[in-house]
């Protein structure tokens, strides 16, 4: 794992954290959602960089019957 993949998977740990105390605190449900919204734009856009990744590694490596079966399965799970 690069080391700004784990750095931003730290920050969305302290944003979960963050929620669950908002929520103790019985914070502004806006406020609340804010963050929600937050932390799902941060894990998509570590989801589509680990895929950007792993499908560049398949076209730098020239490993086409790879990339094929990653794109079928990335297609079943949209």
């Amino acid at each position: 794992m690069s080391d700004s993949i784990d750095h931003q998977l730290n920050r969305i740990e302290g944003q979960v954290r963050g929620i669950r105390k908002m929520l103790e605190e019985k914070r502004d449900c806006m406020d609340v959602l804010q963050q929600v919204i937050a932390v799902r734009a941060s894990l998509a856009t570590i989801g589509i960089r680990l895929v950007n990744d792993d499908l560049r590694e398949c076209c730098e490596t020239n490993r086409t019957q790879l990339l094929d079966k990653k794109l079928s399965q990335l297609f079943k799970l949209t």
